[in-house]
């Protein structure tokens, strides 16, 4: 047998792959290089975040039981879309689209700042709430080989809860958005909020213990985008905290 029944030769396997093969930001996923969609729709999502936050549990429950915004790509990654260099002008035209961005504070202060501000006023504003020292933790585990102390985590942090502070902004606890009993909760505070109707049949976040479907769903996002049943966009094949 291949993997001799080990969870961690499975992981490593699909790591390799999603690493070399699937990279998790392909033109089926992620804008760029995926093209931004642009016409007419409801008001884009941005999902305002710190890494490691919960960021992709809050964008795959947006995506799983709200099908206008289950598109090809599946969202904007702002932070990267900036970086590039892409047309600025562009973003007012796109709707029904989410957006990911953790770095507000920075792209604000961009020459362009007058696009980036129109975008955020126009849309549904959503933001995963994690415990701060779990956050820092986590972000710790993920970027291993590039270390931040505590001390620049927290200036970030300020800066961040700053800048959003002029927002009305729907605040999503993380410990809500996984807990299986506190889900449907989640997704009925969401669709209140985007005044979309609620799903008869929701799809909750995957259960972390579950390790086989939750590789082999982000595994099918990669492959087939939108036109998969359960979307997974989490960007590790490792399992950190």
């Amino acid at each position: 047998m291949i993997f001799k029944n080990n969870t961690v030769d499975i992981e490593n396997f699909f790591r390799a792959v999603g690493t070399r093969i699937l990279p998790h930001n392909n033109k089926r996923c992620v804008a760029p290089p995926g093209k931004l969609i642009e016409g007419v729709g409801s008001r884009p999502i941005v999902v305002a975040s710190l890494m490691r936050s919960g960021t992709h549990v809050l964008i795959d429950t947006i995506l799983n039981n709200f099908c206008e915004y289950k598109k090809r790509p599946l969202y904007l990654d702002l932070d990267q879309y900036l970086k590039k260099g892409y047309d600025l002008s562009k973003l007012s035209k796109i709707n029904s689209m989410v957006v990911k961005t953790h770095y507000p504070q920075d792209n604000i202060e961009s020459a362009n700042c007058r696009e980036i501000q129109n975008l955020f006023k126009r849309s549904h504003v959503l933001m995963p709430i994690r415990d701060s020292q779990e956050v820092f933790n986590s972000l710790s585990q993920f970027m291993n080989r590039e270390q931040i102390s505590m001390e620049e985590f927290v200036v970030g942090k300020d800066r961040f809860d700053s800048f959003w502070s002029g927002f009305d902004v729907l605040r999503m606890p993380f410990v809500e958005m996984i807990d299986r009993k506190m889900g449907e909760h989640s997704i009925q505070k969401i669709a209140d909020y985007i005044d979309q109707p609620c799903p008869s049949n929701s799809i909750l976040p995957m259960e972390k213990h579950r390790v086989f479907r939750n590789l082999s769903t982000k595994f099918k996002t990669r492959v087939f985008g939108s036109d998969t049943r359960i979307i997974n966009t989490t960007i590790s094949f490792a399992r950190t905290k």
